[in-house]
């Protein structure tokens, strides 16, 4: 919900590397590597100020990495 608090976000897949990052609207967020299926990113009150479409994507360094399809969140009022 827009103007809410910190929360945690876990996203899952395959093949993640503990050089894998969640990029939240396109911006590298700190992220634990939990198992080449999981990863786990904290996204802040500031990353939902305002209501609308988000995006989350996963790059992997190379070899075999890459970009992941961006997964639209909405964030609503």
């Amino acid at each position: 919900t827009a103007g809410g608090t910190d929360f945690l976000l876990d996203v899952g897949g395959t093949g993640f590397t503990t050089g894998s990052v969640v990029r939240w609207d396109g911006s590298d967020r700190a992220t634990t590597f939990m198992n080449s299926a999981a990863l786990r990113v904290t996204i802040t009150a500031a990353d939902i100020a305002q209501a609308g479409m988000r995006q989350v994507t996963v790059y992997t360094p190379p070899p075999g990495g890459g970009t992941s399809k961006p997964l639209a969140v909405t964030v609503v009022n």
